[in-house]
């Protein structure tokens, strides 16, 4: 290690793991959220768990405590007090997932009310107290969120039958609902304005008259009933000002008045935005609660009059508590020294060197507060490290053995670094940075420069020359190819000389260790193949490997080649070869600084290693004499390679012999420094080494050590790094006009409050949602709190009604018989069972009316259940062995799309034809293939995108459906075909709703766009941000950085948090639903109609032979 100069670098401050004990008597502010009351009484979440306390009608200033009501480690979530306030309903992750639960208020044992592997999310109670109403996506095709009731003893669960439902909340008078057919209560998404923002609506679902109270572009929901029964009152959330206050007004939407008037300006919690508005359970009361930055405020509309009372959690805080973590399970960034003796690697932050030979581990730093990653050693006793002890990312070196606290060795400002890499002779550190920039940075001297920028991208793949002189990248071109680079290491101001041919793209630079060579992957193998569905064409398999002669007088690394010249294969590829290493301990690789590179005509003396064929090839290293690569499978979008993507066969070229398998299902491996020992890890995480040199694989045990993890420290941590993030990586450098430094300070300040990570994603998707951009994502990895069990369920793919003799079969889904995925248990021909059948018995246990048959079907862990049923038509008794499923989604889902096909035959005499897409990804992909082709002989095609999720196919699909007919290809026998093949020749109509978005708001824009045809429904959703989600956080979550907007030529970038406006404007209100109609279906097959009618599709018969041949009767007429 070069010496470095203290005071030329500024010392990072090293403290201890926070584990000493710290007594602090302070009384505890939890965040405190999803409140409810009735009178006094008090009962909100914090720590995953309910707690409840009580409150004066009259408060004074004193604090109060709250205690717990739960102490389960799944979560609870979502209370709601009953009206009479004897009893609370609530959803609790007790079995692995939200199920409906009630217990006394005051607390005791709760009783399960709903069992499914759905979430079942309680919204409120029936007027009379007696039924919990909870929201559920269980029946509908695209799983959102519907209605239903269950009695507080339990029983079978009921649909309301209007359709999406979030929110509800009973008049206690007259039979009417205030209603949020949709929410956003927990998007990352302030001032939200697109398709999907909810609204009021009231109706009486016995007269099935239903009507939209607040047609407003902002955000309305949390509706509650208030007032008396003269005048009753509406109260609700609303932002339509900018900020959420709340508001009421009369239930036929009229006489709105504004209780609350914040800008976001106020002081404390006052200045975060207003969620989860409750009202008093109490009907005589119109008082509210809800929540600000975590803090609970009640509110006297009648009145005007607010407070926010001092509560106070008796609190373990047991999340927050130290703990241990095995270090195996938040492993990253290995990197082997110089010699390949030592291992480094970062878990949960900090950074750990393993002396391999004799399995000791030492902690090189510890301390909670700060991140490192990115280690690569200086020769076997430093390393350089990226860390953001002083609030930003920066490089600093620091000893293995801790002798020495970190050195910074940049200046950063506000920049964020890809992993570095260290020259040999350990004077050189290069690394890029998320400004597109290469940086050099000088050990021995305390200076750095900037080698090239680029302007298309970050560069993140990067290489020292053997000789310590050079470097080689790949960084993205003008025209989106990714070419490969060398400058001089030091950053003068030499011209970078392009190695690739700027056709085709070309990556991963490795140097040989011998100075030969310098090797890349490069995707130049373009070998055509074409679809077996359609007459398209793809290049697969695409990437070989390929050398650049560095020393023009070298040949291709060719054994005859190379021997044709008098040079040594042996020789070259084995720096070892005729010496002692027993009586030369200390023989190493010295860096070779009589070895030639000239770069004069480099491009032109690049050549494929012709014996390694064209494959997946993901990665690449050079060794002594040869290469390592890693041979992975394709990546298909749906997610089946096996094994997965970037897992694979280790694949070691020696070009001399040949090429072998050193190790399958490997995830990654690294090179030590002198280029020949190789440390690899596998899917199944275990470890091992290999010798090039002794051509020995030999098992690492990983070790078994406990990391000690300080939670708070981290949090602070994962909140300022998820700032920083946003900073570096935001679609728009400005941020969206947010004072992004005040937001960083506003939401630091709350993090004393949070008590577990789901309320530090909380707090941290507040802080996002700032940006007012969609796709600004937090999760975490895992499950939130260990240890909460798992129930399995069995699922039978039928809709079960309450009947006398037990439960009836109302509805079975019809499934595909010949797909796994969509095939339906009780629709097996073989099994006889029918619609109208009744349940007698499952697995044994008799079915009265009041039973729940969800819950008899929970814990099964088999794949088949015995059923006692009785036929509808004969009442004969019979038996059957069943199959199971675990989730009947997919089955709904395909059930929709089929019956809506058949309906669009139907309606049309069968002239139309319609297909579905979930989203824009590998699904949506595979939907439309299953669904385009077989349709193109109609006239006319509906293709529905509601619910789309998004994804990035949608230029895929309309590439597809732009075609225009040219003309036909006739054959002696059989149909006439269309040129191009499956250009479709009818017209086209796109149905949209609000929750087509994403990909799926650019899908119907573009279609209009490009002139393909009208578009039917709603407005979507409008996010066309996308992101990458490549940056995990120290525990292992993650959030996700906006950073490619859309603009659209005409519209510029007016979709993002609008959407994209149907032509044809059909919204599918509760009364549709309840009458079963689905009127932008019917409007679209009427637009088709219209179509057709004002320009009928053109099947042109062929005009007749044409005769071309000239008979001797009428040629010249002379004789031959």
């Amino acid at each position: 290690m070069p010496a470095l100069t203290v005071c030329a670098l500024c010392l990072f401050t090293t403290l201890p793991a926070s584990f000493a004990p710290v007594q602090d008597d302070a009384p505890i502010e939890g965040w405190m959220t999803q409140p409810t009351m009735h009178g006094s009484q008090l009962v909100f979440v914090s720590e995953g768990d309910l707690f409840t306390t009580s409150i004066d009608a009259s408060p004074g200033t004193d604090s109060i405590t709250a205690h717990r009501l739960t102490s389960h480690v799944g979560r609870e979530s979502h209370p709601r007090l009953s009206p009479d306030g004897r009893w609370l309903a609530f959803s609790a992750e007790y079995g692995g997932n939200a199920d409906v639960f009630v217990m006394p208020a005051r607390g005791g044992a709760p009783t399960q009310l709903t069992f499914h592997p759905d979430s079942d999310e309680v919204v409120g109670w029936s007027a009379d107290g007696g039924e919990v109403l909870f929201r559920s996506g269980r029946s509908h095709p695209h799983g959102r969120p519907e209605l239903w009731r269950i009695a507080r003893f339990g029983g079978m669960p009921t649909l309301f039958p209007f359709g999406d439902c979030s929110m509800a909340a009973p008049s206690s008078t007259d039979g009417r609902m205030a209603f949020c057919r949709w929410t956003n209560e927990d998007w990352n998404w302030k001032n939200y304005r697109g398709g999907t923002a909810p609204e009021v609506w009231v109706g009486n679902p016995a007269t099935n008259e239903f009507a939209n109270l607040t047609r407003h572009e902002g955000n309305d929901l949390f509706p509650i009933w208030s007032g008396s029964v003269n005048e009753p009152r509406i109260q609700f959330l609303s932002d339509r000002t900018g900020t959420p206050n709340v508001w009421s007004m009369s239930p036929e939407g009229t006489d709105l008045v504004a209780h609350t008037k914040l800008d976001g300006t106020q002081d404390g919690a006052a200045g975060f935005d207003i969620r989860f508005l409750s009202g008093d359970a109490d009907p005589a009361s119109s008082r509210v609660v809800f929540e600000q930055g975590g803090a609970l405020t009640v509110l006297d509309p009648a009145t005007g009059v607010a407070h926010q009372p001092r509560i106070h959690l008796s609190s373990d805080r047991s999340q927050r508590r130290s703990r241990f973590v095995p270090a195996v399970n938040h492993l990253e960034s290995m990197v082997l020294s110089s010699s390949g003796d030592r291992l480094a690697f970062v878990a949960r932050g900090d950074v750990f060197v393993v002396e391999l030979e004799s399995g000791q581990v030492r902690r090189v730093t510890n301390d909670n507060r700060v991140r490192y990653r990115g280690p690569a050693f200086i020769g076997e006793d430093w390393l350089v490290v990226i860390a953001d002890a002083g609030g930003e990312e920066q490089l600093a070196v620091l000893p293995v053995d801790r002798s020495r606290a970190p050195l910074q060795v940049t200046d950063a400002s506000g920049d964020w670094f890809f992993p570095p890499v260290v020259s040999l002779d350990e004077r050189w550190v290069v690394v890029g940075n998320s400004n597109g920039a290469l940086i050099s940075i000088d050990l021995v001297y305390d200076r750095q420069k900037t080698i090239v920028r680029s302007p298309h991208g970050e560069i993140t793949d990067y290489r020292i020359s053997p000789d310590s002189q050079w470097v080689a990248w790949s960084m993205t071109d003008a025209n989106q190819i990714s070419g490969i680079y060398i400058a001089p290491v030091s950053g003068r101001s030499d011209a970078p000389v392009r190695v690739s041919d700027g056709l085709h793209n070309d990556s991963m630079p490795r140097w040989d260790p011998a100075g030969a060579y310098l090797w890349f992957l490069g995707d130049r193998a373009l070998d055509p193949q074409l679809s077996s569905m359609e007459f398209r064409h793809a290049y697969a398999n695409t990437t070989r490997v390929y050398a650049v002669c560095l020393d023009p007088t070298m040949p291709p690394p060719d054994p005859r080649l190379m021997e044709s010249v008098g040079l040594a294969v042996e020789e070259w590829g084995d720096p070892f070869l005729e010496r002692d290493e027993e009586s030369d301990p200390d023989v190493g690789i010295e860096p070779d600084s009589g070895w030639v590179l000239d770069l004069d005509g480099v491009s032109d003396r690049v050549h494929v290693l012709e014996w390694l064929d064209p494959s997946t090839w993901t990665g690449l290293e050079a060794t002594w004499g040869g290469i390592y690569l890693l041979q992975g499978e394709p990546d298909l979008l749906l997610g089946e390679s096996e094994p997965a993507a970037g897992v694979g066969d280790l694949v070691e070229y020696d070009v001399a012999s040949g090429s072998s398998v050193v190790a399958s299902e490997v995830v990654d491996f690294v090179l030590s420094g002198d280029h020949r020992m190789l440390f690899g890890s596998k899917e199944d995480e275990t470890w091992f080494t290999y010798d090039s040199m002794m051509g020995e694989s030999i098992p690492q045990e990983t070790p078994e050590l406990l990391i000690p993890v300080d939670p708070a420290a981290e949090w602070a941590q994962i909140l300022d790094e998820s700032w920083r993030l946003q900073r570096n990586f935001f679609w728009n450098p400005e941020l969206n006009g947010v004072d992004w430094d005040a937001m960083r300070a506003r939401y630091a300040e709350r993090l004393d409050r949070v008590g577990t990570r789901d309320e530090l994603d909380d707090l941290i998707g507040r802080m996002l949602g700032e940006l007012q951009c969609s796709h600004a994502y937090i999760w975490q990895e895992g499950p939130a709190v260990q240890g909460a069990e798992y129930v399995p369920f069995g699922m039978l793919g039928a809709d079960l009604v309450p009947d006398p003799r037990g439960v009836r079969i109302e509805r079975i889904l019809p499934g595909r018989s010949w797909d796994p995925a969509t095939s339906s248990p009780l629709a097996q021909p073989w099994l006889g069972v029918e619609e109208g059948d009744v349940l007698l018995e499952i697995d044994g246990r008799e079915v009265v009316p009041e039973t729940n048959p969800w819950a008899m079907l929970s814990g099964i862990t088999g794949d088949s259940v015995d059923l006692v049923l009785q036929c509808s038509e004969t009442d004969e008794v019979y038996e059957v062995t069943t199959p199971l499923v675990q989730d009947e989604s997919a089955l709904r889902y395909q059930a929709w799309v089929d019956e809506n096909r058949a309906a669009v035959d139907a309606m049309s005499d069968g002239r139309f034809g319609y297909l579905h897409l979930s989203d824009m990804d590998g699904p949506g992909l595979s939907q439309f293939a299953h669904q385009y082709y077989g349709q193109l002989d109609r006239d006319g095609l509906v293709i529905d995108v509601r619910n789309n999720g998004g994804g990035f196919v949608s230029q895929l699909i309309l590439d597809q459906l732009a075609q225009e007919v040219n003309g036909y290809d006739v054959p002696r026998h059989g149909a006439i075909s269309t040129y191009p093949q499956h250009a479709f020749p009818g017209h086209l109509v796109v149905i949209m709703d609000q929750h087509a978005g994403s990909d799926g708001d650019i899908f119907p824009y573009m279609f209009r766009e490009m002139g393909l045809g009208p578009l039917v429904g709603m407005r979507t959703w409008g996010g066309v941000v996308g992101i990458r989600s490549d940056k995990s956080a120290i525990d292992g979550g993650m959030t996700t950085q906006p950073e490619y907007a859309t603009w659209a030529i005409r519209d510029g970038w007016g979709i993002e948090n609008y959407g994209v406006d149907p032509d044809i404007e059909v919204d599918w209100t509760p009364r549709d639903h309840v009458q079963g109609r689905d009127p932008q279906l019917e409007r679209a097959i009427e637009e088709l109609g219209r179509l057709n009618q004002a320009t009928p599709v053109a099947r042109p018969q062929p005009p007749a032979y044409p005769q071309t041949s000239i008979s001797p009767l009428q040629g010249s007429g002379e004789a031959e």
